[in-house]
């Protein structure tokens, strides 16, 4: 049977990483129209491109802005790294840090060096974290895609033999939990929703 509520995951996202000003009153009108036979996956594609353009309207008046949360990310990112490769080397680890290509490994050695890059950019901007969590997360997403036709033509190579769809499924995964896990970091740590517009505002008024 249908809830007459909206997803509670698709909602606290929203009350979280939405940058702009009127949060408040979209979600008002999302749970609305949500109580008028909208479906699930509706809403979560509802709410998933607020977040996108709502950032991409912040990031048009906060170039600065966001360059600083790619700069900070990705050197947060790469001294996490040298934190693990010697951690790793200390207890004569190293095929952990190597072996990319196995899921397990990924989630064991890479997920949590995505998942403390997000919580360190978080932690130390609290006044506009969401957004420049998502810059940071972004910058990731935009880096990965590079190897976006090797992973179609996997991907198309898994649909006529199997002994590939293990591998398109691992790039897949390399593909998209990075930023996911950036996020995540930063939910962690706490992400401020005020956003740069609104920061603005406050020191005119």
């Amino acid at each position: 049977m249908r809830t007459s509520n909206p997803p509670i995951v698709a909602t606290w996202l929203l009350e979280r990483l939405y940058t702009g000003d009127e949060s408040e009153s979209l979600i008002g009108d999302l749970a609305e129209c949500y109580g008028h036979r909208r479906s699930a996956a509706w809403y979560w594609r509802q709410v998933l491109a607020a977040i996108a353009l709502s950032f991409c309207r912040e990031a048009r008046g906060h170039i600065l802005l966001a360059i600083r949360a790619v700069v900070t990310g990705w050197a947060a990112f790469f001294m996490f790294r040298f934190i693990s490769f010697g951690m790793l080397a200390r207890f004569h680890l190293h095929f952990l840090g190597s072996a990319t290509g196995v899921p397990l490994t990924w989630l064991i050695f890479w997920s949590p060096i995505w998942i403390a890059s997000g919580w360190f950019l978080a932690s130390h901007h609290r006044p506009h974290s969401a957004f420049m969590l998502l810059a940071f997360s972004a910058s990731v997403l935009l880096w990965g895609l590079q190897r976006l036709p090797w992973d179609l033509q996997l991907l198309f190579d898994a649909m006529s033999n199997p002994r590939y769809v293990a591998q398109s499924a691992v790039d897949l995964m390399e593909l998209t939990l990075p930023p996911i896990c950036i996020v995540l970091g930063g939910l962690l740590a706490g992400l401020s929703k005020t956003s740069p517009s609104a920061q603005e505002k406050q020191h005119v008024t």
